[in-house]
């Protein structure tokens, strides 16, 4: 029997048109037409899912311009849309990512909030390459 997530998943990319997209425990991963990859990712334990919107890396000599913006965008979330940014420090690809509760989550929200997160996400994408 597959769990919530991987149902809620397959659920998701069935309503994306993309019904045999590969999901498994650990959720999925979208490379997205306009070069945004999008993570799904579950936290089982704390009954959690992550989305995370990579924008592309920073280099490190502009890291602390680019940390300016992301701060002042997150500050209330008001340039976000209730996303909030991040910089990977490994990798230093800067993301926009949200956490929803899986509790009574149905397919139909969390398409809404992934349609969110990928406009902000390619709004804040265009801005940081225009930098």
């Amino acid at each position: 029997m597959e769990s919530v997530f991987v149902e809620l998943l397959k659920d998701f990319t069935k309503q994306l048109g993309i019904a045999d997209y590969p999901v498994d425990e650990r959720g999925c991963e979208l490379e997205l037409d306009n070069g945004i990859v999008l993570s799904i990712v579950s936290e089982e334990e704390k009954k959690e899912i992550f989305l995370i919107a990579e924008l592309g890396t920073i280099e490190e000599e502009l890291q602390s311009k680019y940390a300016l913006m992301m701060l002042k965008a997150n500050w209330l979330w008001a340039e976000t849309n209730g996303f909030t940014f991040s910089l990977d420090s490994e990798s230093n690809i800067a993301v926009l990512q949200d956490k929803l509760s899986m509790e009574n989550l149905s397919v139909q929200e969390l398409y809404n909030t992934v349609e969110l997160l990928v406009q902000t996400a390619s709004y804040w994408k265009e801005q940081i390459q225009n930098q």
